[in-house]
């Protein structure tokens, strides 16, 4: 959804106003001086955020919003107005879609802030009600067909094992693992010259900081390997015990520090309002484990989007459960699929399983590697007793070619109250 703003106002000196506070923004901004052509632009398949002249205290402009309300009902809306003025306006909060109400005098970085944290509001909003417009069916159909099984049981142990061996292969000897570690060494050994006054050796800095680099690369590959290891080892259930509104404040935090990885596109991740009824309802939470699970979806959810793509994580009620979605935009595939395909969506989990042959290597500081990624966020949702689903829906939001979203789907049971 762009981030355009449609400011309905019968003032000149209002408009000129506000058109300088948003002269360095990044929104786009249209203005609209009649009702009628208010309607109109609601009437478009442009998304905006409506921001709403209530300065002066016409009954006409009330009964004007009070149509509005009534014609587009999901039409998020910011007031301006004046307390001097006779105006109810949390009549009016109360009984539209008000977001927010900014009151004279308007300044310019109240007015920034104001229309910033609508905009982002906006946007999950949106998100939901796509995702209540062509998901709900879905995800219910899901869950009747399956009931994801552990992807690494003994059947699977010769064929797992085999294909860890190439692919340990490919990562350690070749590219930036062991192999360029030996012919690094072998180029220090050619290039080392002693002193034998003083019994050292000494070597180009460049060879040296090289070294390091490829040093520091297969320590990050053998760390990897080693928690992979650690979790496809586990086989007791996790019993954490957490509120969900510290969990909420876990995964906004670490959807936070993804900043280097989003600055890779440019991409932004969108988060989704805390539901405030059931903050101290509890589930099963290993914040450990579940930092490297998010992380490592919201990695793959970047890295298969676009640049300035953006990836939302919402979190809501799933009624017993506390579901949490992850959703970015879907693109072709090499096989010309979109997104993932049905064929595809069992597969995702299993080990070195890839949608596309080419690895892009802005990514390689995940912890997850080998092919490993989505198998051991598979493994540690299995170990909280919980539920995870990916699959294509659409997306009503876009107005690129595809409209559709890939979506990770995880559902938490939420724990029966202890006083009942």
């Amino acid at each position: 959804m762009a981030d355009s703003l449609l400011i309905y106002t019968t003032s000149l000196e209002l408009e000129r106003r506000i058109e300088s506070y948003l002269k360095n923004s990044e929104y786009k901004c249209e203005f609209c001086r009649d009702f009628e052509g208010l309607k109109l632009k609601l009437n478009n398949e442009e998304e905006y955020l409506l921001v709403y002249d209530l300065l002066t205290d016409e009954k006409t402009e009330q009964q004007n919003l009070q149509e509005i309300a009534s014609s587009f009902p999901t039409q998020l809306i910011v007031l301006l107005f004046d307390k001097r003025n006779n105006v109810d306006v949390m009549r009016l909060v109360n009984s539209y879609n008000i977001y927010d109400i900014i009151q004279e005098p308007i300044s310019e970085s109240g007015f920034l802030l104001d229309i910033k944290r609508a905009m982002h509001f906006n946007k999950v909003l949106s998100k939901f009600e796509n995702y209540n417009l062509s998901e709900k069916r879905l995800f219910e159909s899901i869950i009747q067909i399956f009931d994801w099984r552990r992807e690494l049981d003994t059947k699977k142990v010769d064929s797992i094992a085999s294909e860890l061996i190439h692919q340990i292969n490919i990562s350690f000897l070749h590219g930036s693992g062991i192999g360029s570690l030996i012919s690094s060494l072998s180029i220090f050994f050619t290039k080392a010259k002693l002193d034998e006054e003083k019994g050292h050796y000494y070597i180009p800095s460049k060879l040296f900081h090289l070294l390091k680099d490829e040093y520091s690369e297969i320590l990050s590959l053998t760390e990897s390997l080693s928690e992979s290891q650690s979790i496809i080892a586990e086989k007791e259930m996790y019993g954490n015990v957490v509120k969900i509104q510290e969990v909420y404040n876990q995964i906004i935090q670490w959807a936070y520090d993804m900043g280097s990885f989003k600055q890779i596109k440019s991409q932004e991740i969108v988060t989704g309002v805390f539901p405030a009824h059931i903050e101290n309802k509890t589930i099963i939470w290993n914040p450990h484990r579940m930092k490297l699970a998010i992380e490592e979806l919201l990695i793959n959810a970047m890295k298969y989007s676009h640049e300035k793509d953006i990836i939302y994580l919402l979190i809501v009620y799933d009624k017993p459960f506390l579901g949490i979605r992850i959703l970015n935009p879907a693109y072709r595939n090499e096989d010309g699929s979109i997104g993932i395909h049905d064929k595809n969506a069992h597969k995702v989990f299993e080990p070195f399983f890839r949608l596309s042959s080419v690895v892009d290597d802005r990514y390689l500081q995940e912890t997850f590697r080998f092919g490993l990624g989505l198998t051991i966020v598979k493994k540690i949702i299995d170990l909280h007793g919980a539920g995870i689903s990916i699959f294509t829906v659409e997306d009503h939001m876009r107005k690129s070619e595809n409209k559709k979203d890939v979506c990770v789907w995880l559902r938490f049971p939420i724990l029966e109250d202890k006083e009942n």
